[in-house]
């Protein structure tokens, strides 16, 4: 994963009484900067900023592109996981049809995943994040869910830090963990990816433990493993072969049974 030095990150606020803002550069320990135009440091590489209560996160060495944020609301998505249901390939790779209940998704990201496993009341849900960039968008995404009333029930638990860690330290019991690691593009995908996808991959890196994960994933699964992949790559780990893959058109779920 990418770790960033903290002078290459700010938080911009326009309004010195930005209580928000000021809390959230306190957070991450980097420059709360409080004025009408964003600043021009020149080694700042990350600019965070509220409006109206969205967090977005803009590239400055990418000016062009539109922010990061994160909205478990936006159309299309919403409509998703309205419609989910046990016959979905990511539900049938979760195996909530074989009486799969609690799940870790070991590699938040942007936590569309968790939200949609989430949503589906058979499913306890825990997730972690260890990119602290990342964190902040999914906790302010999931503090506009809380706000919304729309969600009271639904257990969504995030941990912010590294999975391996949470596992070593907590001695919680998951039926299935569930795996999506960040990649460079594969040499058999042609199309470029989409601009904030070429942001997330920019600020998060690659998973170069991946394989460390899926160790300590599959030891502490009670019931399997699954990892998220292209439809063109290669399964993350060839020893154990995958027992069992549910593919779509762009995506293949690969799942390791515990024996």
């Amino acid at each position: 994963m990418s770790s960033l030095p903290t002078n290459q990150i700010a938080v911009w606020s326009e309004n010195a009484l930005d209580s928000d803002g000021y809390k959230l550069a306190k957070r991450l320990g980097c420059i709360h900067h409080i004025g009408e135009d964003p600043p021009t440091n020149e080694d700042l590489r990350w600019l965070f900023y509220f409006d109206n209560f969205y967090l977005y996160l803009h590239s400055l060495e990418h000016p062009d592109y539109k922010p990061i944020y994160i909205d478990y609301f936006a159309k299309d998505f919403a409509k998703r996981w309205r419609s989910l249901g046990r016959n979905d390939l990511l539900m049938k790779a979760i195996g909530t049809k074989k009486g799969v209940r609690t799940v870790l998704d070991a590699t938040c990201g942007m936590g569309y995943d968790a939200f949609l496993m989430a949503t589906q009341s058979e499913l306890d849900v825990t997730t972690c994040e260890r990119n602290p960039l990342i964190a902040e968008l999914v906790n302010n995404a999931l503090l506009r869910v809380k706000e919304s009333a729309r969600f009271e029930d639904f257990p969504l638990y995030i941990h912010y830090g590294d999975t391996k860690d949470f596992l070593n330290e907590y001695d919680f019991s998951f039926d299935a963990i569930y795996l999506d690691p960040m990649f460079s593009k594969s040499a058999n995908e042609t199309a470029k990816p989409k601009k904030e996808m070429f942001l997330f991959r920019e600020l998060l890196g690659d998973d170069l433990d991946a394989g460390e994960l899926f160790a300590t994933a599959y030891e502490r699964a009670n019931k399997r493993v699954i990892v998220k992949r292209s439809d063109k790559s290669r399964p993350l780990v060839e020893v154990p072969a995958p027992d069992i893959s549910f593919s779509g058109n762009t995506i293949r779920y690969d799942v390791y049974l515990k024996k």
